[in-house]
């Protein structure tokens, strides 16, 4: 390996949940972040179809590393959760 060069690790991902906007997306991925969780935040946007698969699929997904799945779910429940008491 090249001096400088990093071993790429391939990482199975799944998604947890749809989010609605850019905003929800945002703090969940900060909540997972925070808790030292693997993820990325995938948005259905697509200029080419004017929105048309934001309207069908919701905004984007959050997915996360396979063995993150349990505890990314939970985190998610509970950012839900404190959303709705406000």
């Amino acid at each position: 390996m090249q001096k400088g060069l990093k071993r790429a690790i391939i990482v199975e991902m799944k998604k947890v949940t749809v989010v609605e906007n850019k905003f929800e997306a945002d703090l969940i991925a900060d909540a997972l972040s925070r808790e030292g969780i693997r993820h990325l935040v995938r948005s259905y946007e697509d200029t080419a179809y004017d929105g048309i698969f934001v309207l069908q699929k919701g905004w984007g997904a959050i997915l996360v590393a396979e063995e993150d799945e349990g505890r990314a779910l939970e985190i998610i429940r509970e950012l839900r959760r404190s959303w709705e008491k406000k």
